[in-house]
């Protein structure tokens, strides 16, 4: 709710899973946070992240490719907003 209430509140895509990152993303943005609320209203401020470098980023951002969000939210949670929120390219 804070994200929706405040522009300038992120979000990232480290969570803990387990077996299957496409399993676990699924349930978390499609079921417990349905989708559309990503691809329609968050999607300038959510921002891929791991926090633990044994989990494996490439599964991870395959997992999230296979959600079903627009090509251009993709893009935008998986690299152009973290380098807006940072400033931009040098």
């Amino acid at each position: 709710m804070l994200m929706l209430k405040y522009r300038n509140v992120y979000a990232d895509t480290a969570l803990l899973y387990f077996d299957s990152a496409k399993e676990f993303y699924a349930r978390v943005f499609t079921r417990d946070l349905d989708s559309t609320w990503i691809d329609r209203s968050l999607r300038h401020q959510v921002m891929f992240g791991s926090d633990n470098p044994r989990f494996e980023q490439i599964r991870m951002a395959k997992a999230l490719s296979e959600l079903g969000l627009r090509d251009s939210t993709l893009e935008l949670v998986k690299g152009a907003n973290a380098i807006e929120f940072l400033g931009g390219l040098a």
